[in-house]
């Protein structure tokens, strides 16, 4: 019974994802902004995001690129299972390219190899970066 809700809630939330549809890597710009990873740290959280295995345990961490007291850019990285560690890559950015407060983009890195796979322009959706 449990597998079953499970696999429910996954459909569900894949389903949701479904609505808003990527673009392709020509369309949208997937080199990572300029970032030292672990530098410029602002803050540290933690949530279960929808991926390719199921809900899954991240962290978020949260960066000031241009060091003007305000987030920029927010980077998820899955977690094992039991939540004792995070991997090495980011799977998720989401970027505030202009320093305006808004996001601007979201890169996916879907097979977790170091290459963003996906990427979608966000900036017409006016959503805050803090939001996030």
């Amino acid at each position: 019974m449990k597998k079953l809700k499970a696999l429910i809630i996954s459909a569900a939330i894949a389903a949701s994802l479904t609505l808003t549809p990527m673009l392709k890597a020509e369309d949208v710009d997937l080199k990572a902004p300029d970032y030292k990873p672990l530098t410029n740290l602002v803050g540290q959280g933690g949530r279960t995001y929808p991926t390719q295995d199921g809900p899954w345990p991240c962290v978020e961490l949260s960066y000031d690129r241009n060091e003007d007291g305000k987030k920029d850019m927010v980077e998820v990285r899955r977690m094992n299972e039991k939540g004792d560690w995070w991997e090495d890559k980011p799977y998720i950015l989401i970027v505030d390219d202009d320093f305006d407060g808004y996001a601007d983009r979201i890169l996916v890195d879907i097979e977790r190899d170091g290459i963003f796979d996906k990427g979608q322009n966000i900036t017409d959706k006016k959503r805050l970066i803090n939001d996030y």
